[in-house]
């Protein structure tokens, strides 16, 4: 994740239509799935994880509920089609996350919001600040 696009120090425009909002991060990148948990720290939102396996997370949805996800394509190697199935069946709004620059995704990222690494905090905000309200 960059910082490009403005000072970072202050919250982008987006972080008012995310705070008070809950987000589960399930991202694999160690040090990427802290600084993402940070910005949307940041920008007034309860973080659930980061989580960086498809069992974490899914042990973390069965004890919450959040309003949100952002979701790595592959957590330690794994497709995490079973988390999106999962998120999807309550009903809650995700962005994927990808290293992939180029080709196609797999078929479990449908009509998901996609954000190709590297990838701004500004990116990052207006993804998830772009996703429909939780019904």
């Amino acid at each position: 994740m960059t910082a490009a696009g403005g000072d970072e120090s202050r919250p982008a425009p987006q972080a008012d239509r995310l705070s008070d909002r809950s987000v589960l991060v399930a991202e694999d990148g160690g040090w990427l799935g802290l600084m993402v948990a940070e910005v949307l720290e940041h920008s007034g939102m309860r973080v659930f994880g980061p989580v960086d396996s498809v069992a974490a997370a899914l042990r973390t949805l069965a004890s919450c509920t959040p309003d949100m996800a952002l979701l790595g394509v592959r957590l330690g190697g794994v497709a995490t089609d079973a988390i999106a199935e999962h998120l999807r069946g309550r009903r809650i709004p995700f962005v994927c996350a990808t290293a992939v620059d180029a080709g196609p995704l797999p078929a479990f990222v449908r009509d998901a919001p996609v954000l190709r690494q590297p990838y701004s905090c500004a990116q990052l905000l207006a993804a998830m600040a772009g996703l429909p309200r939780r019904e």
